[in-house]
């Protein structure tokens, strides 16, 4: 069997991001494997049983400079692509904080020391697209959510490019993957158990992230949950 290697879609275009989270899937499964096989495989009368676990460690220092480095690699492998997304994306982030200027009566006028300052354009034009993305996670992670919807709405109505939606998403799993690494980093000497299942949440997020860096936006048209 062959994989059709035709237009850059967007499984192309992070497929090195898309290849390191794989890895880290299984090596986070192993690392929580280490702990929980030897209990599994103790008599039941034991009450003590060594486990392993120096792979938390690892991962906790691993996982970001392996994530960070398949992110720069897939931008050197698809430079004009790169181009592009950032022309459209630097056009988007352009529009959105005359948006919000336009709309601040108060934009020119100096705050008294004594109130908090309001968020400058791009301030807010940064945490629009941050919002934006949650938005959009949460739709892809409820049973009924309907993400091209939202998606749809990002774009038309709010200016967004659907990749810098898509892909700011991306990253936000993958640091919720990382955060639970070094939780699992923190607790390992004190309780194996929870650092395993901390793990294991970090399986899950970078599974996830194998799902959006690999969906292209006509492809939410399906159901959230086989997206």
């Amino acid at each position: 069997m062959t994989t059709s290697l035709e237009a850059p879609a967007r499984r192309r275009r992070h497929a090195c991001l898309i290849a390191a989270c794989v890895l880290l899937i299984g090596e986070c499964a192993q690392a929580a494997a280490a702990v929980y096989r030897p209990i599994a495989e103790a008599p039941p009368e034991q009450g003590e049983v060594p486990v392993s676990t120096v792979e938390f460690d690892v991962l906790a220092a691993l996982a970001p400079k392996a994530l960070d480095h398949a992110a720069t690699t897939d931008s050197a492998r698809w430079s004009l692509d790169i181009v592009l997304e950032e022309a459209a994306r630097a056009f988007s982030f352009e529009q959105r904080v005359r948006r919000y200027e336009e709309a601040d009566p108060f934009a020119d006028q100096e705050v008294p020391e004594d109130d908090v300052a309001m968020p400058t354009g791009e301030q807010a034009a940064r945490l629009g697209l941050m919002e934006a993305s949650e938005r959009f996670l949460t739709a892809t992670r409820e049973e009924h959510g309907d993400p091209l919807r939202v998606l749809t709405e990002l774009v038309t109505v709010d200016g967004f490019t659907a990749s810098e939606v898509l892909d700011d998403a991306v990253r936000t799993v993958a640091v919720e993957g990382c955060v639970a690494l070094v939780l699992a980093a923190q607790m390992a000497k004190a309780d194996p158990s929870t650092a395993a299942e901390h793990s294991l949440e970090a399986v899950r997020s970078f599974a996830e992230v194998v799902r959006l860096a690999s969906v292209d936006a006509d492809d939410l048209s399906a159901p959230a949950h086989s997206v």
